[in-house]
């Protein structure tokens, strides 16, 4: 989340001009990590974009202009699958 963090922070520092204004922009980020080693299927992945997601609606829901970020815990599969 810090790599985000910084370039959150480098967006919302800059200025942009276009045609002649001066535009101050911020961004929102949601981040989620997890164990790619666990990984069977593409269930994690599309669990691992949802919670991004969720995590981005977070963000823009609470002050905007920040990373909200989250670690997935493997859940451990039972021995018969």
């Amino acid at each position: 989340m810090a790599f985000t963090e910084k370039i959150r922070a480098a967006i919302s520092a800059h200025s942009f001009e276009i045609v002649g204004r001066v535009l101050h922009v911020t961004a929102s980020f949601g981040v989620a990590a997890f164990d790619p080693a666990g990984a069977r299927d593409g269930a994690e992945f599309d669990r691992l974009l949802d919670c991004a997601d969720l995590c981005l609606y977070r963000s823009k829901k609470k002050d905007r202009n920040q990373v909200t970020g989250e670690l997935l815990i493997q859940r451990t599969r039972s021995a018969s699958t």
